[in-house]
């Protein structure tokens, strides 16, 4: 008998059951592509209204440094649970 707690979703959605073993890595997906649009408006933003290089470029590795982690660590959770 398998012992993988089961995630029901709503009734407005497909009434589909899904395992944790595969919602975990979809959440993992849907926050990574809502933080890739993110990605694009700041970076849109950024370019269209900012004139100083320094300011571009210290905002730039700022962004790196605290989105690698946050990935990494997205990553490892989703597919290590």
């Amino acid at each position: 008998m398998d012992s993988t707690p089961i995630v029901a979703l709503p009734q407005f959605f497909i009434p589909i059951t899904l395992t944790y073993d595969l919602f975990i890595p979809l959440v993992f997906y849907a926050v990574a592509a809502l933080y890739t649009v993110f990605t694009g408006v700041l970076y849109f933003h950024w370019n269209e209204y900012s004139h100083n290089k320094k300011v571009i470029s210290t905002t730039y590795i700022t962004y790196i440094i605290i989105t690698l982690p946050l990935i990494l660590t997205m990553a490892v959770i989703a597919f290590l649970s």
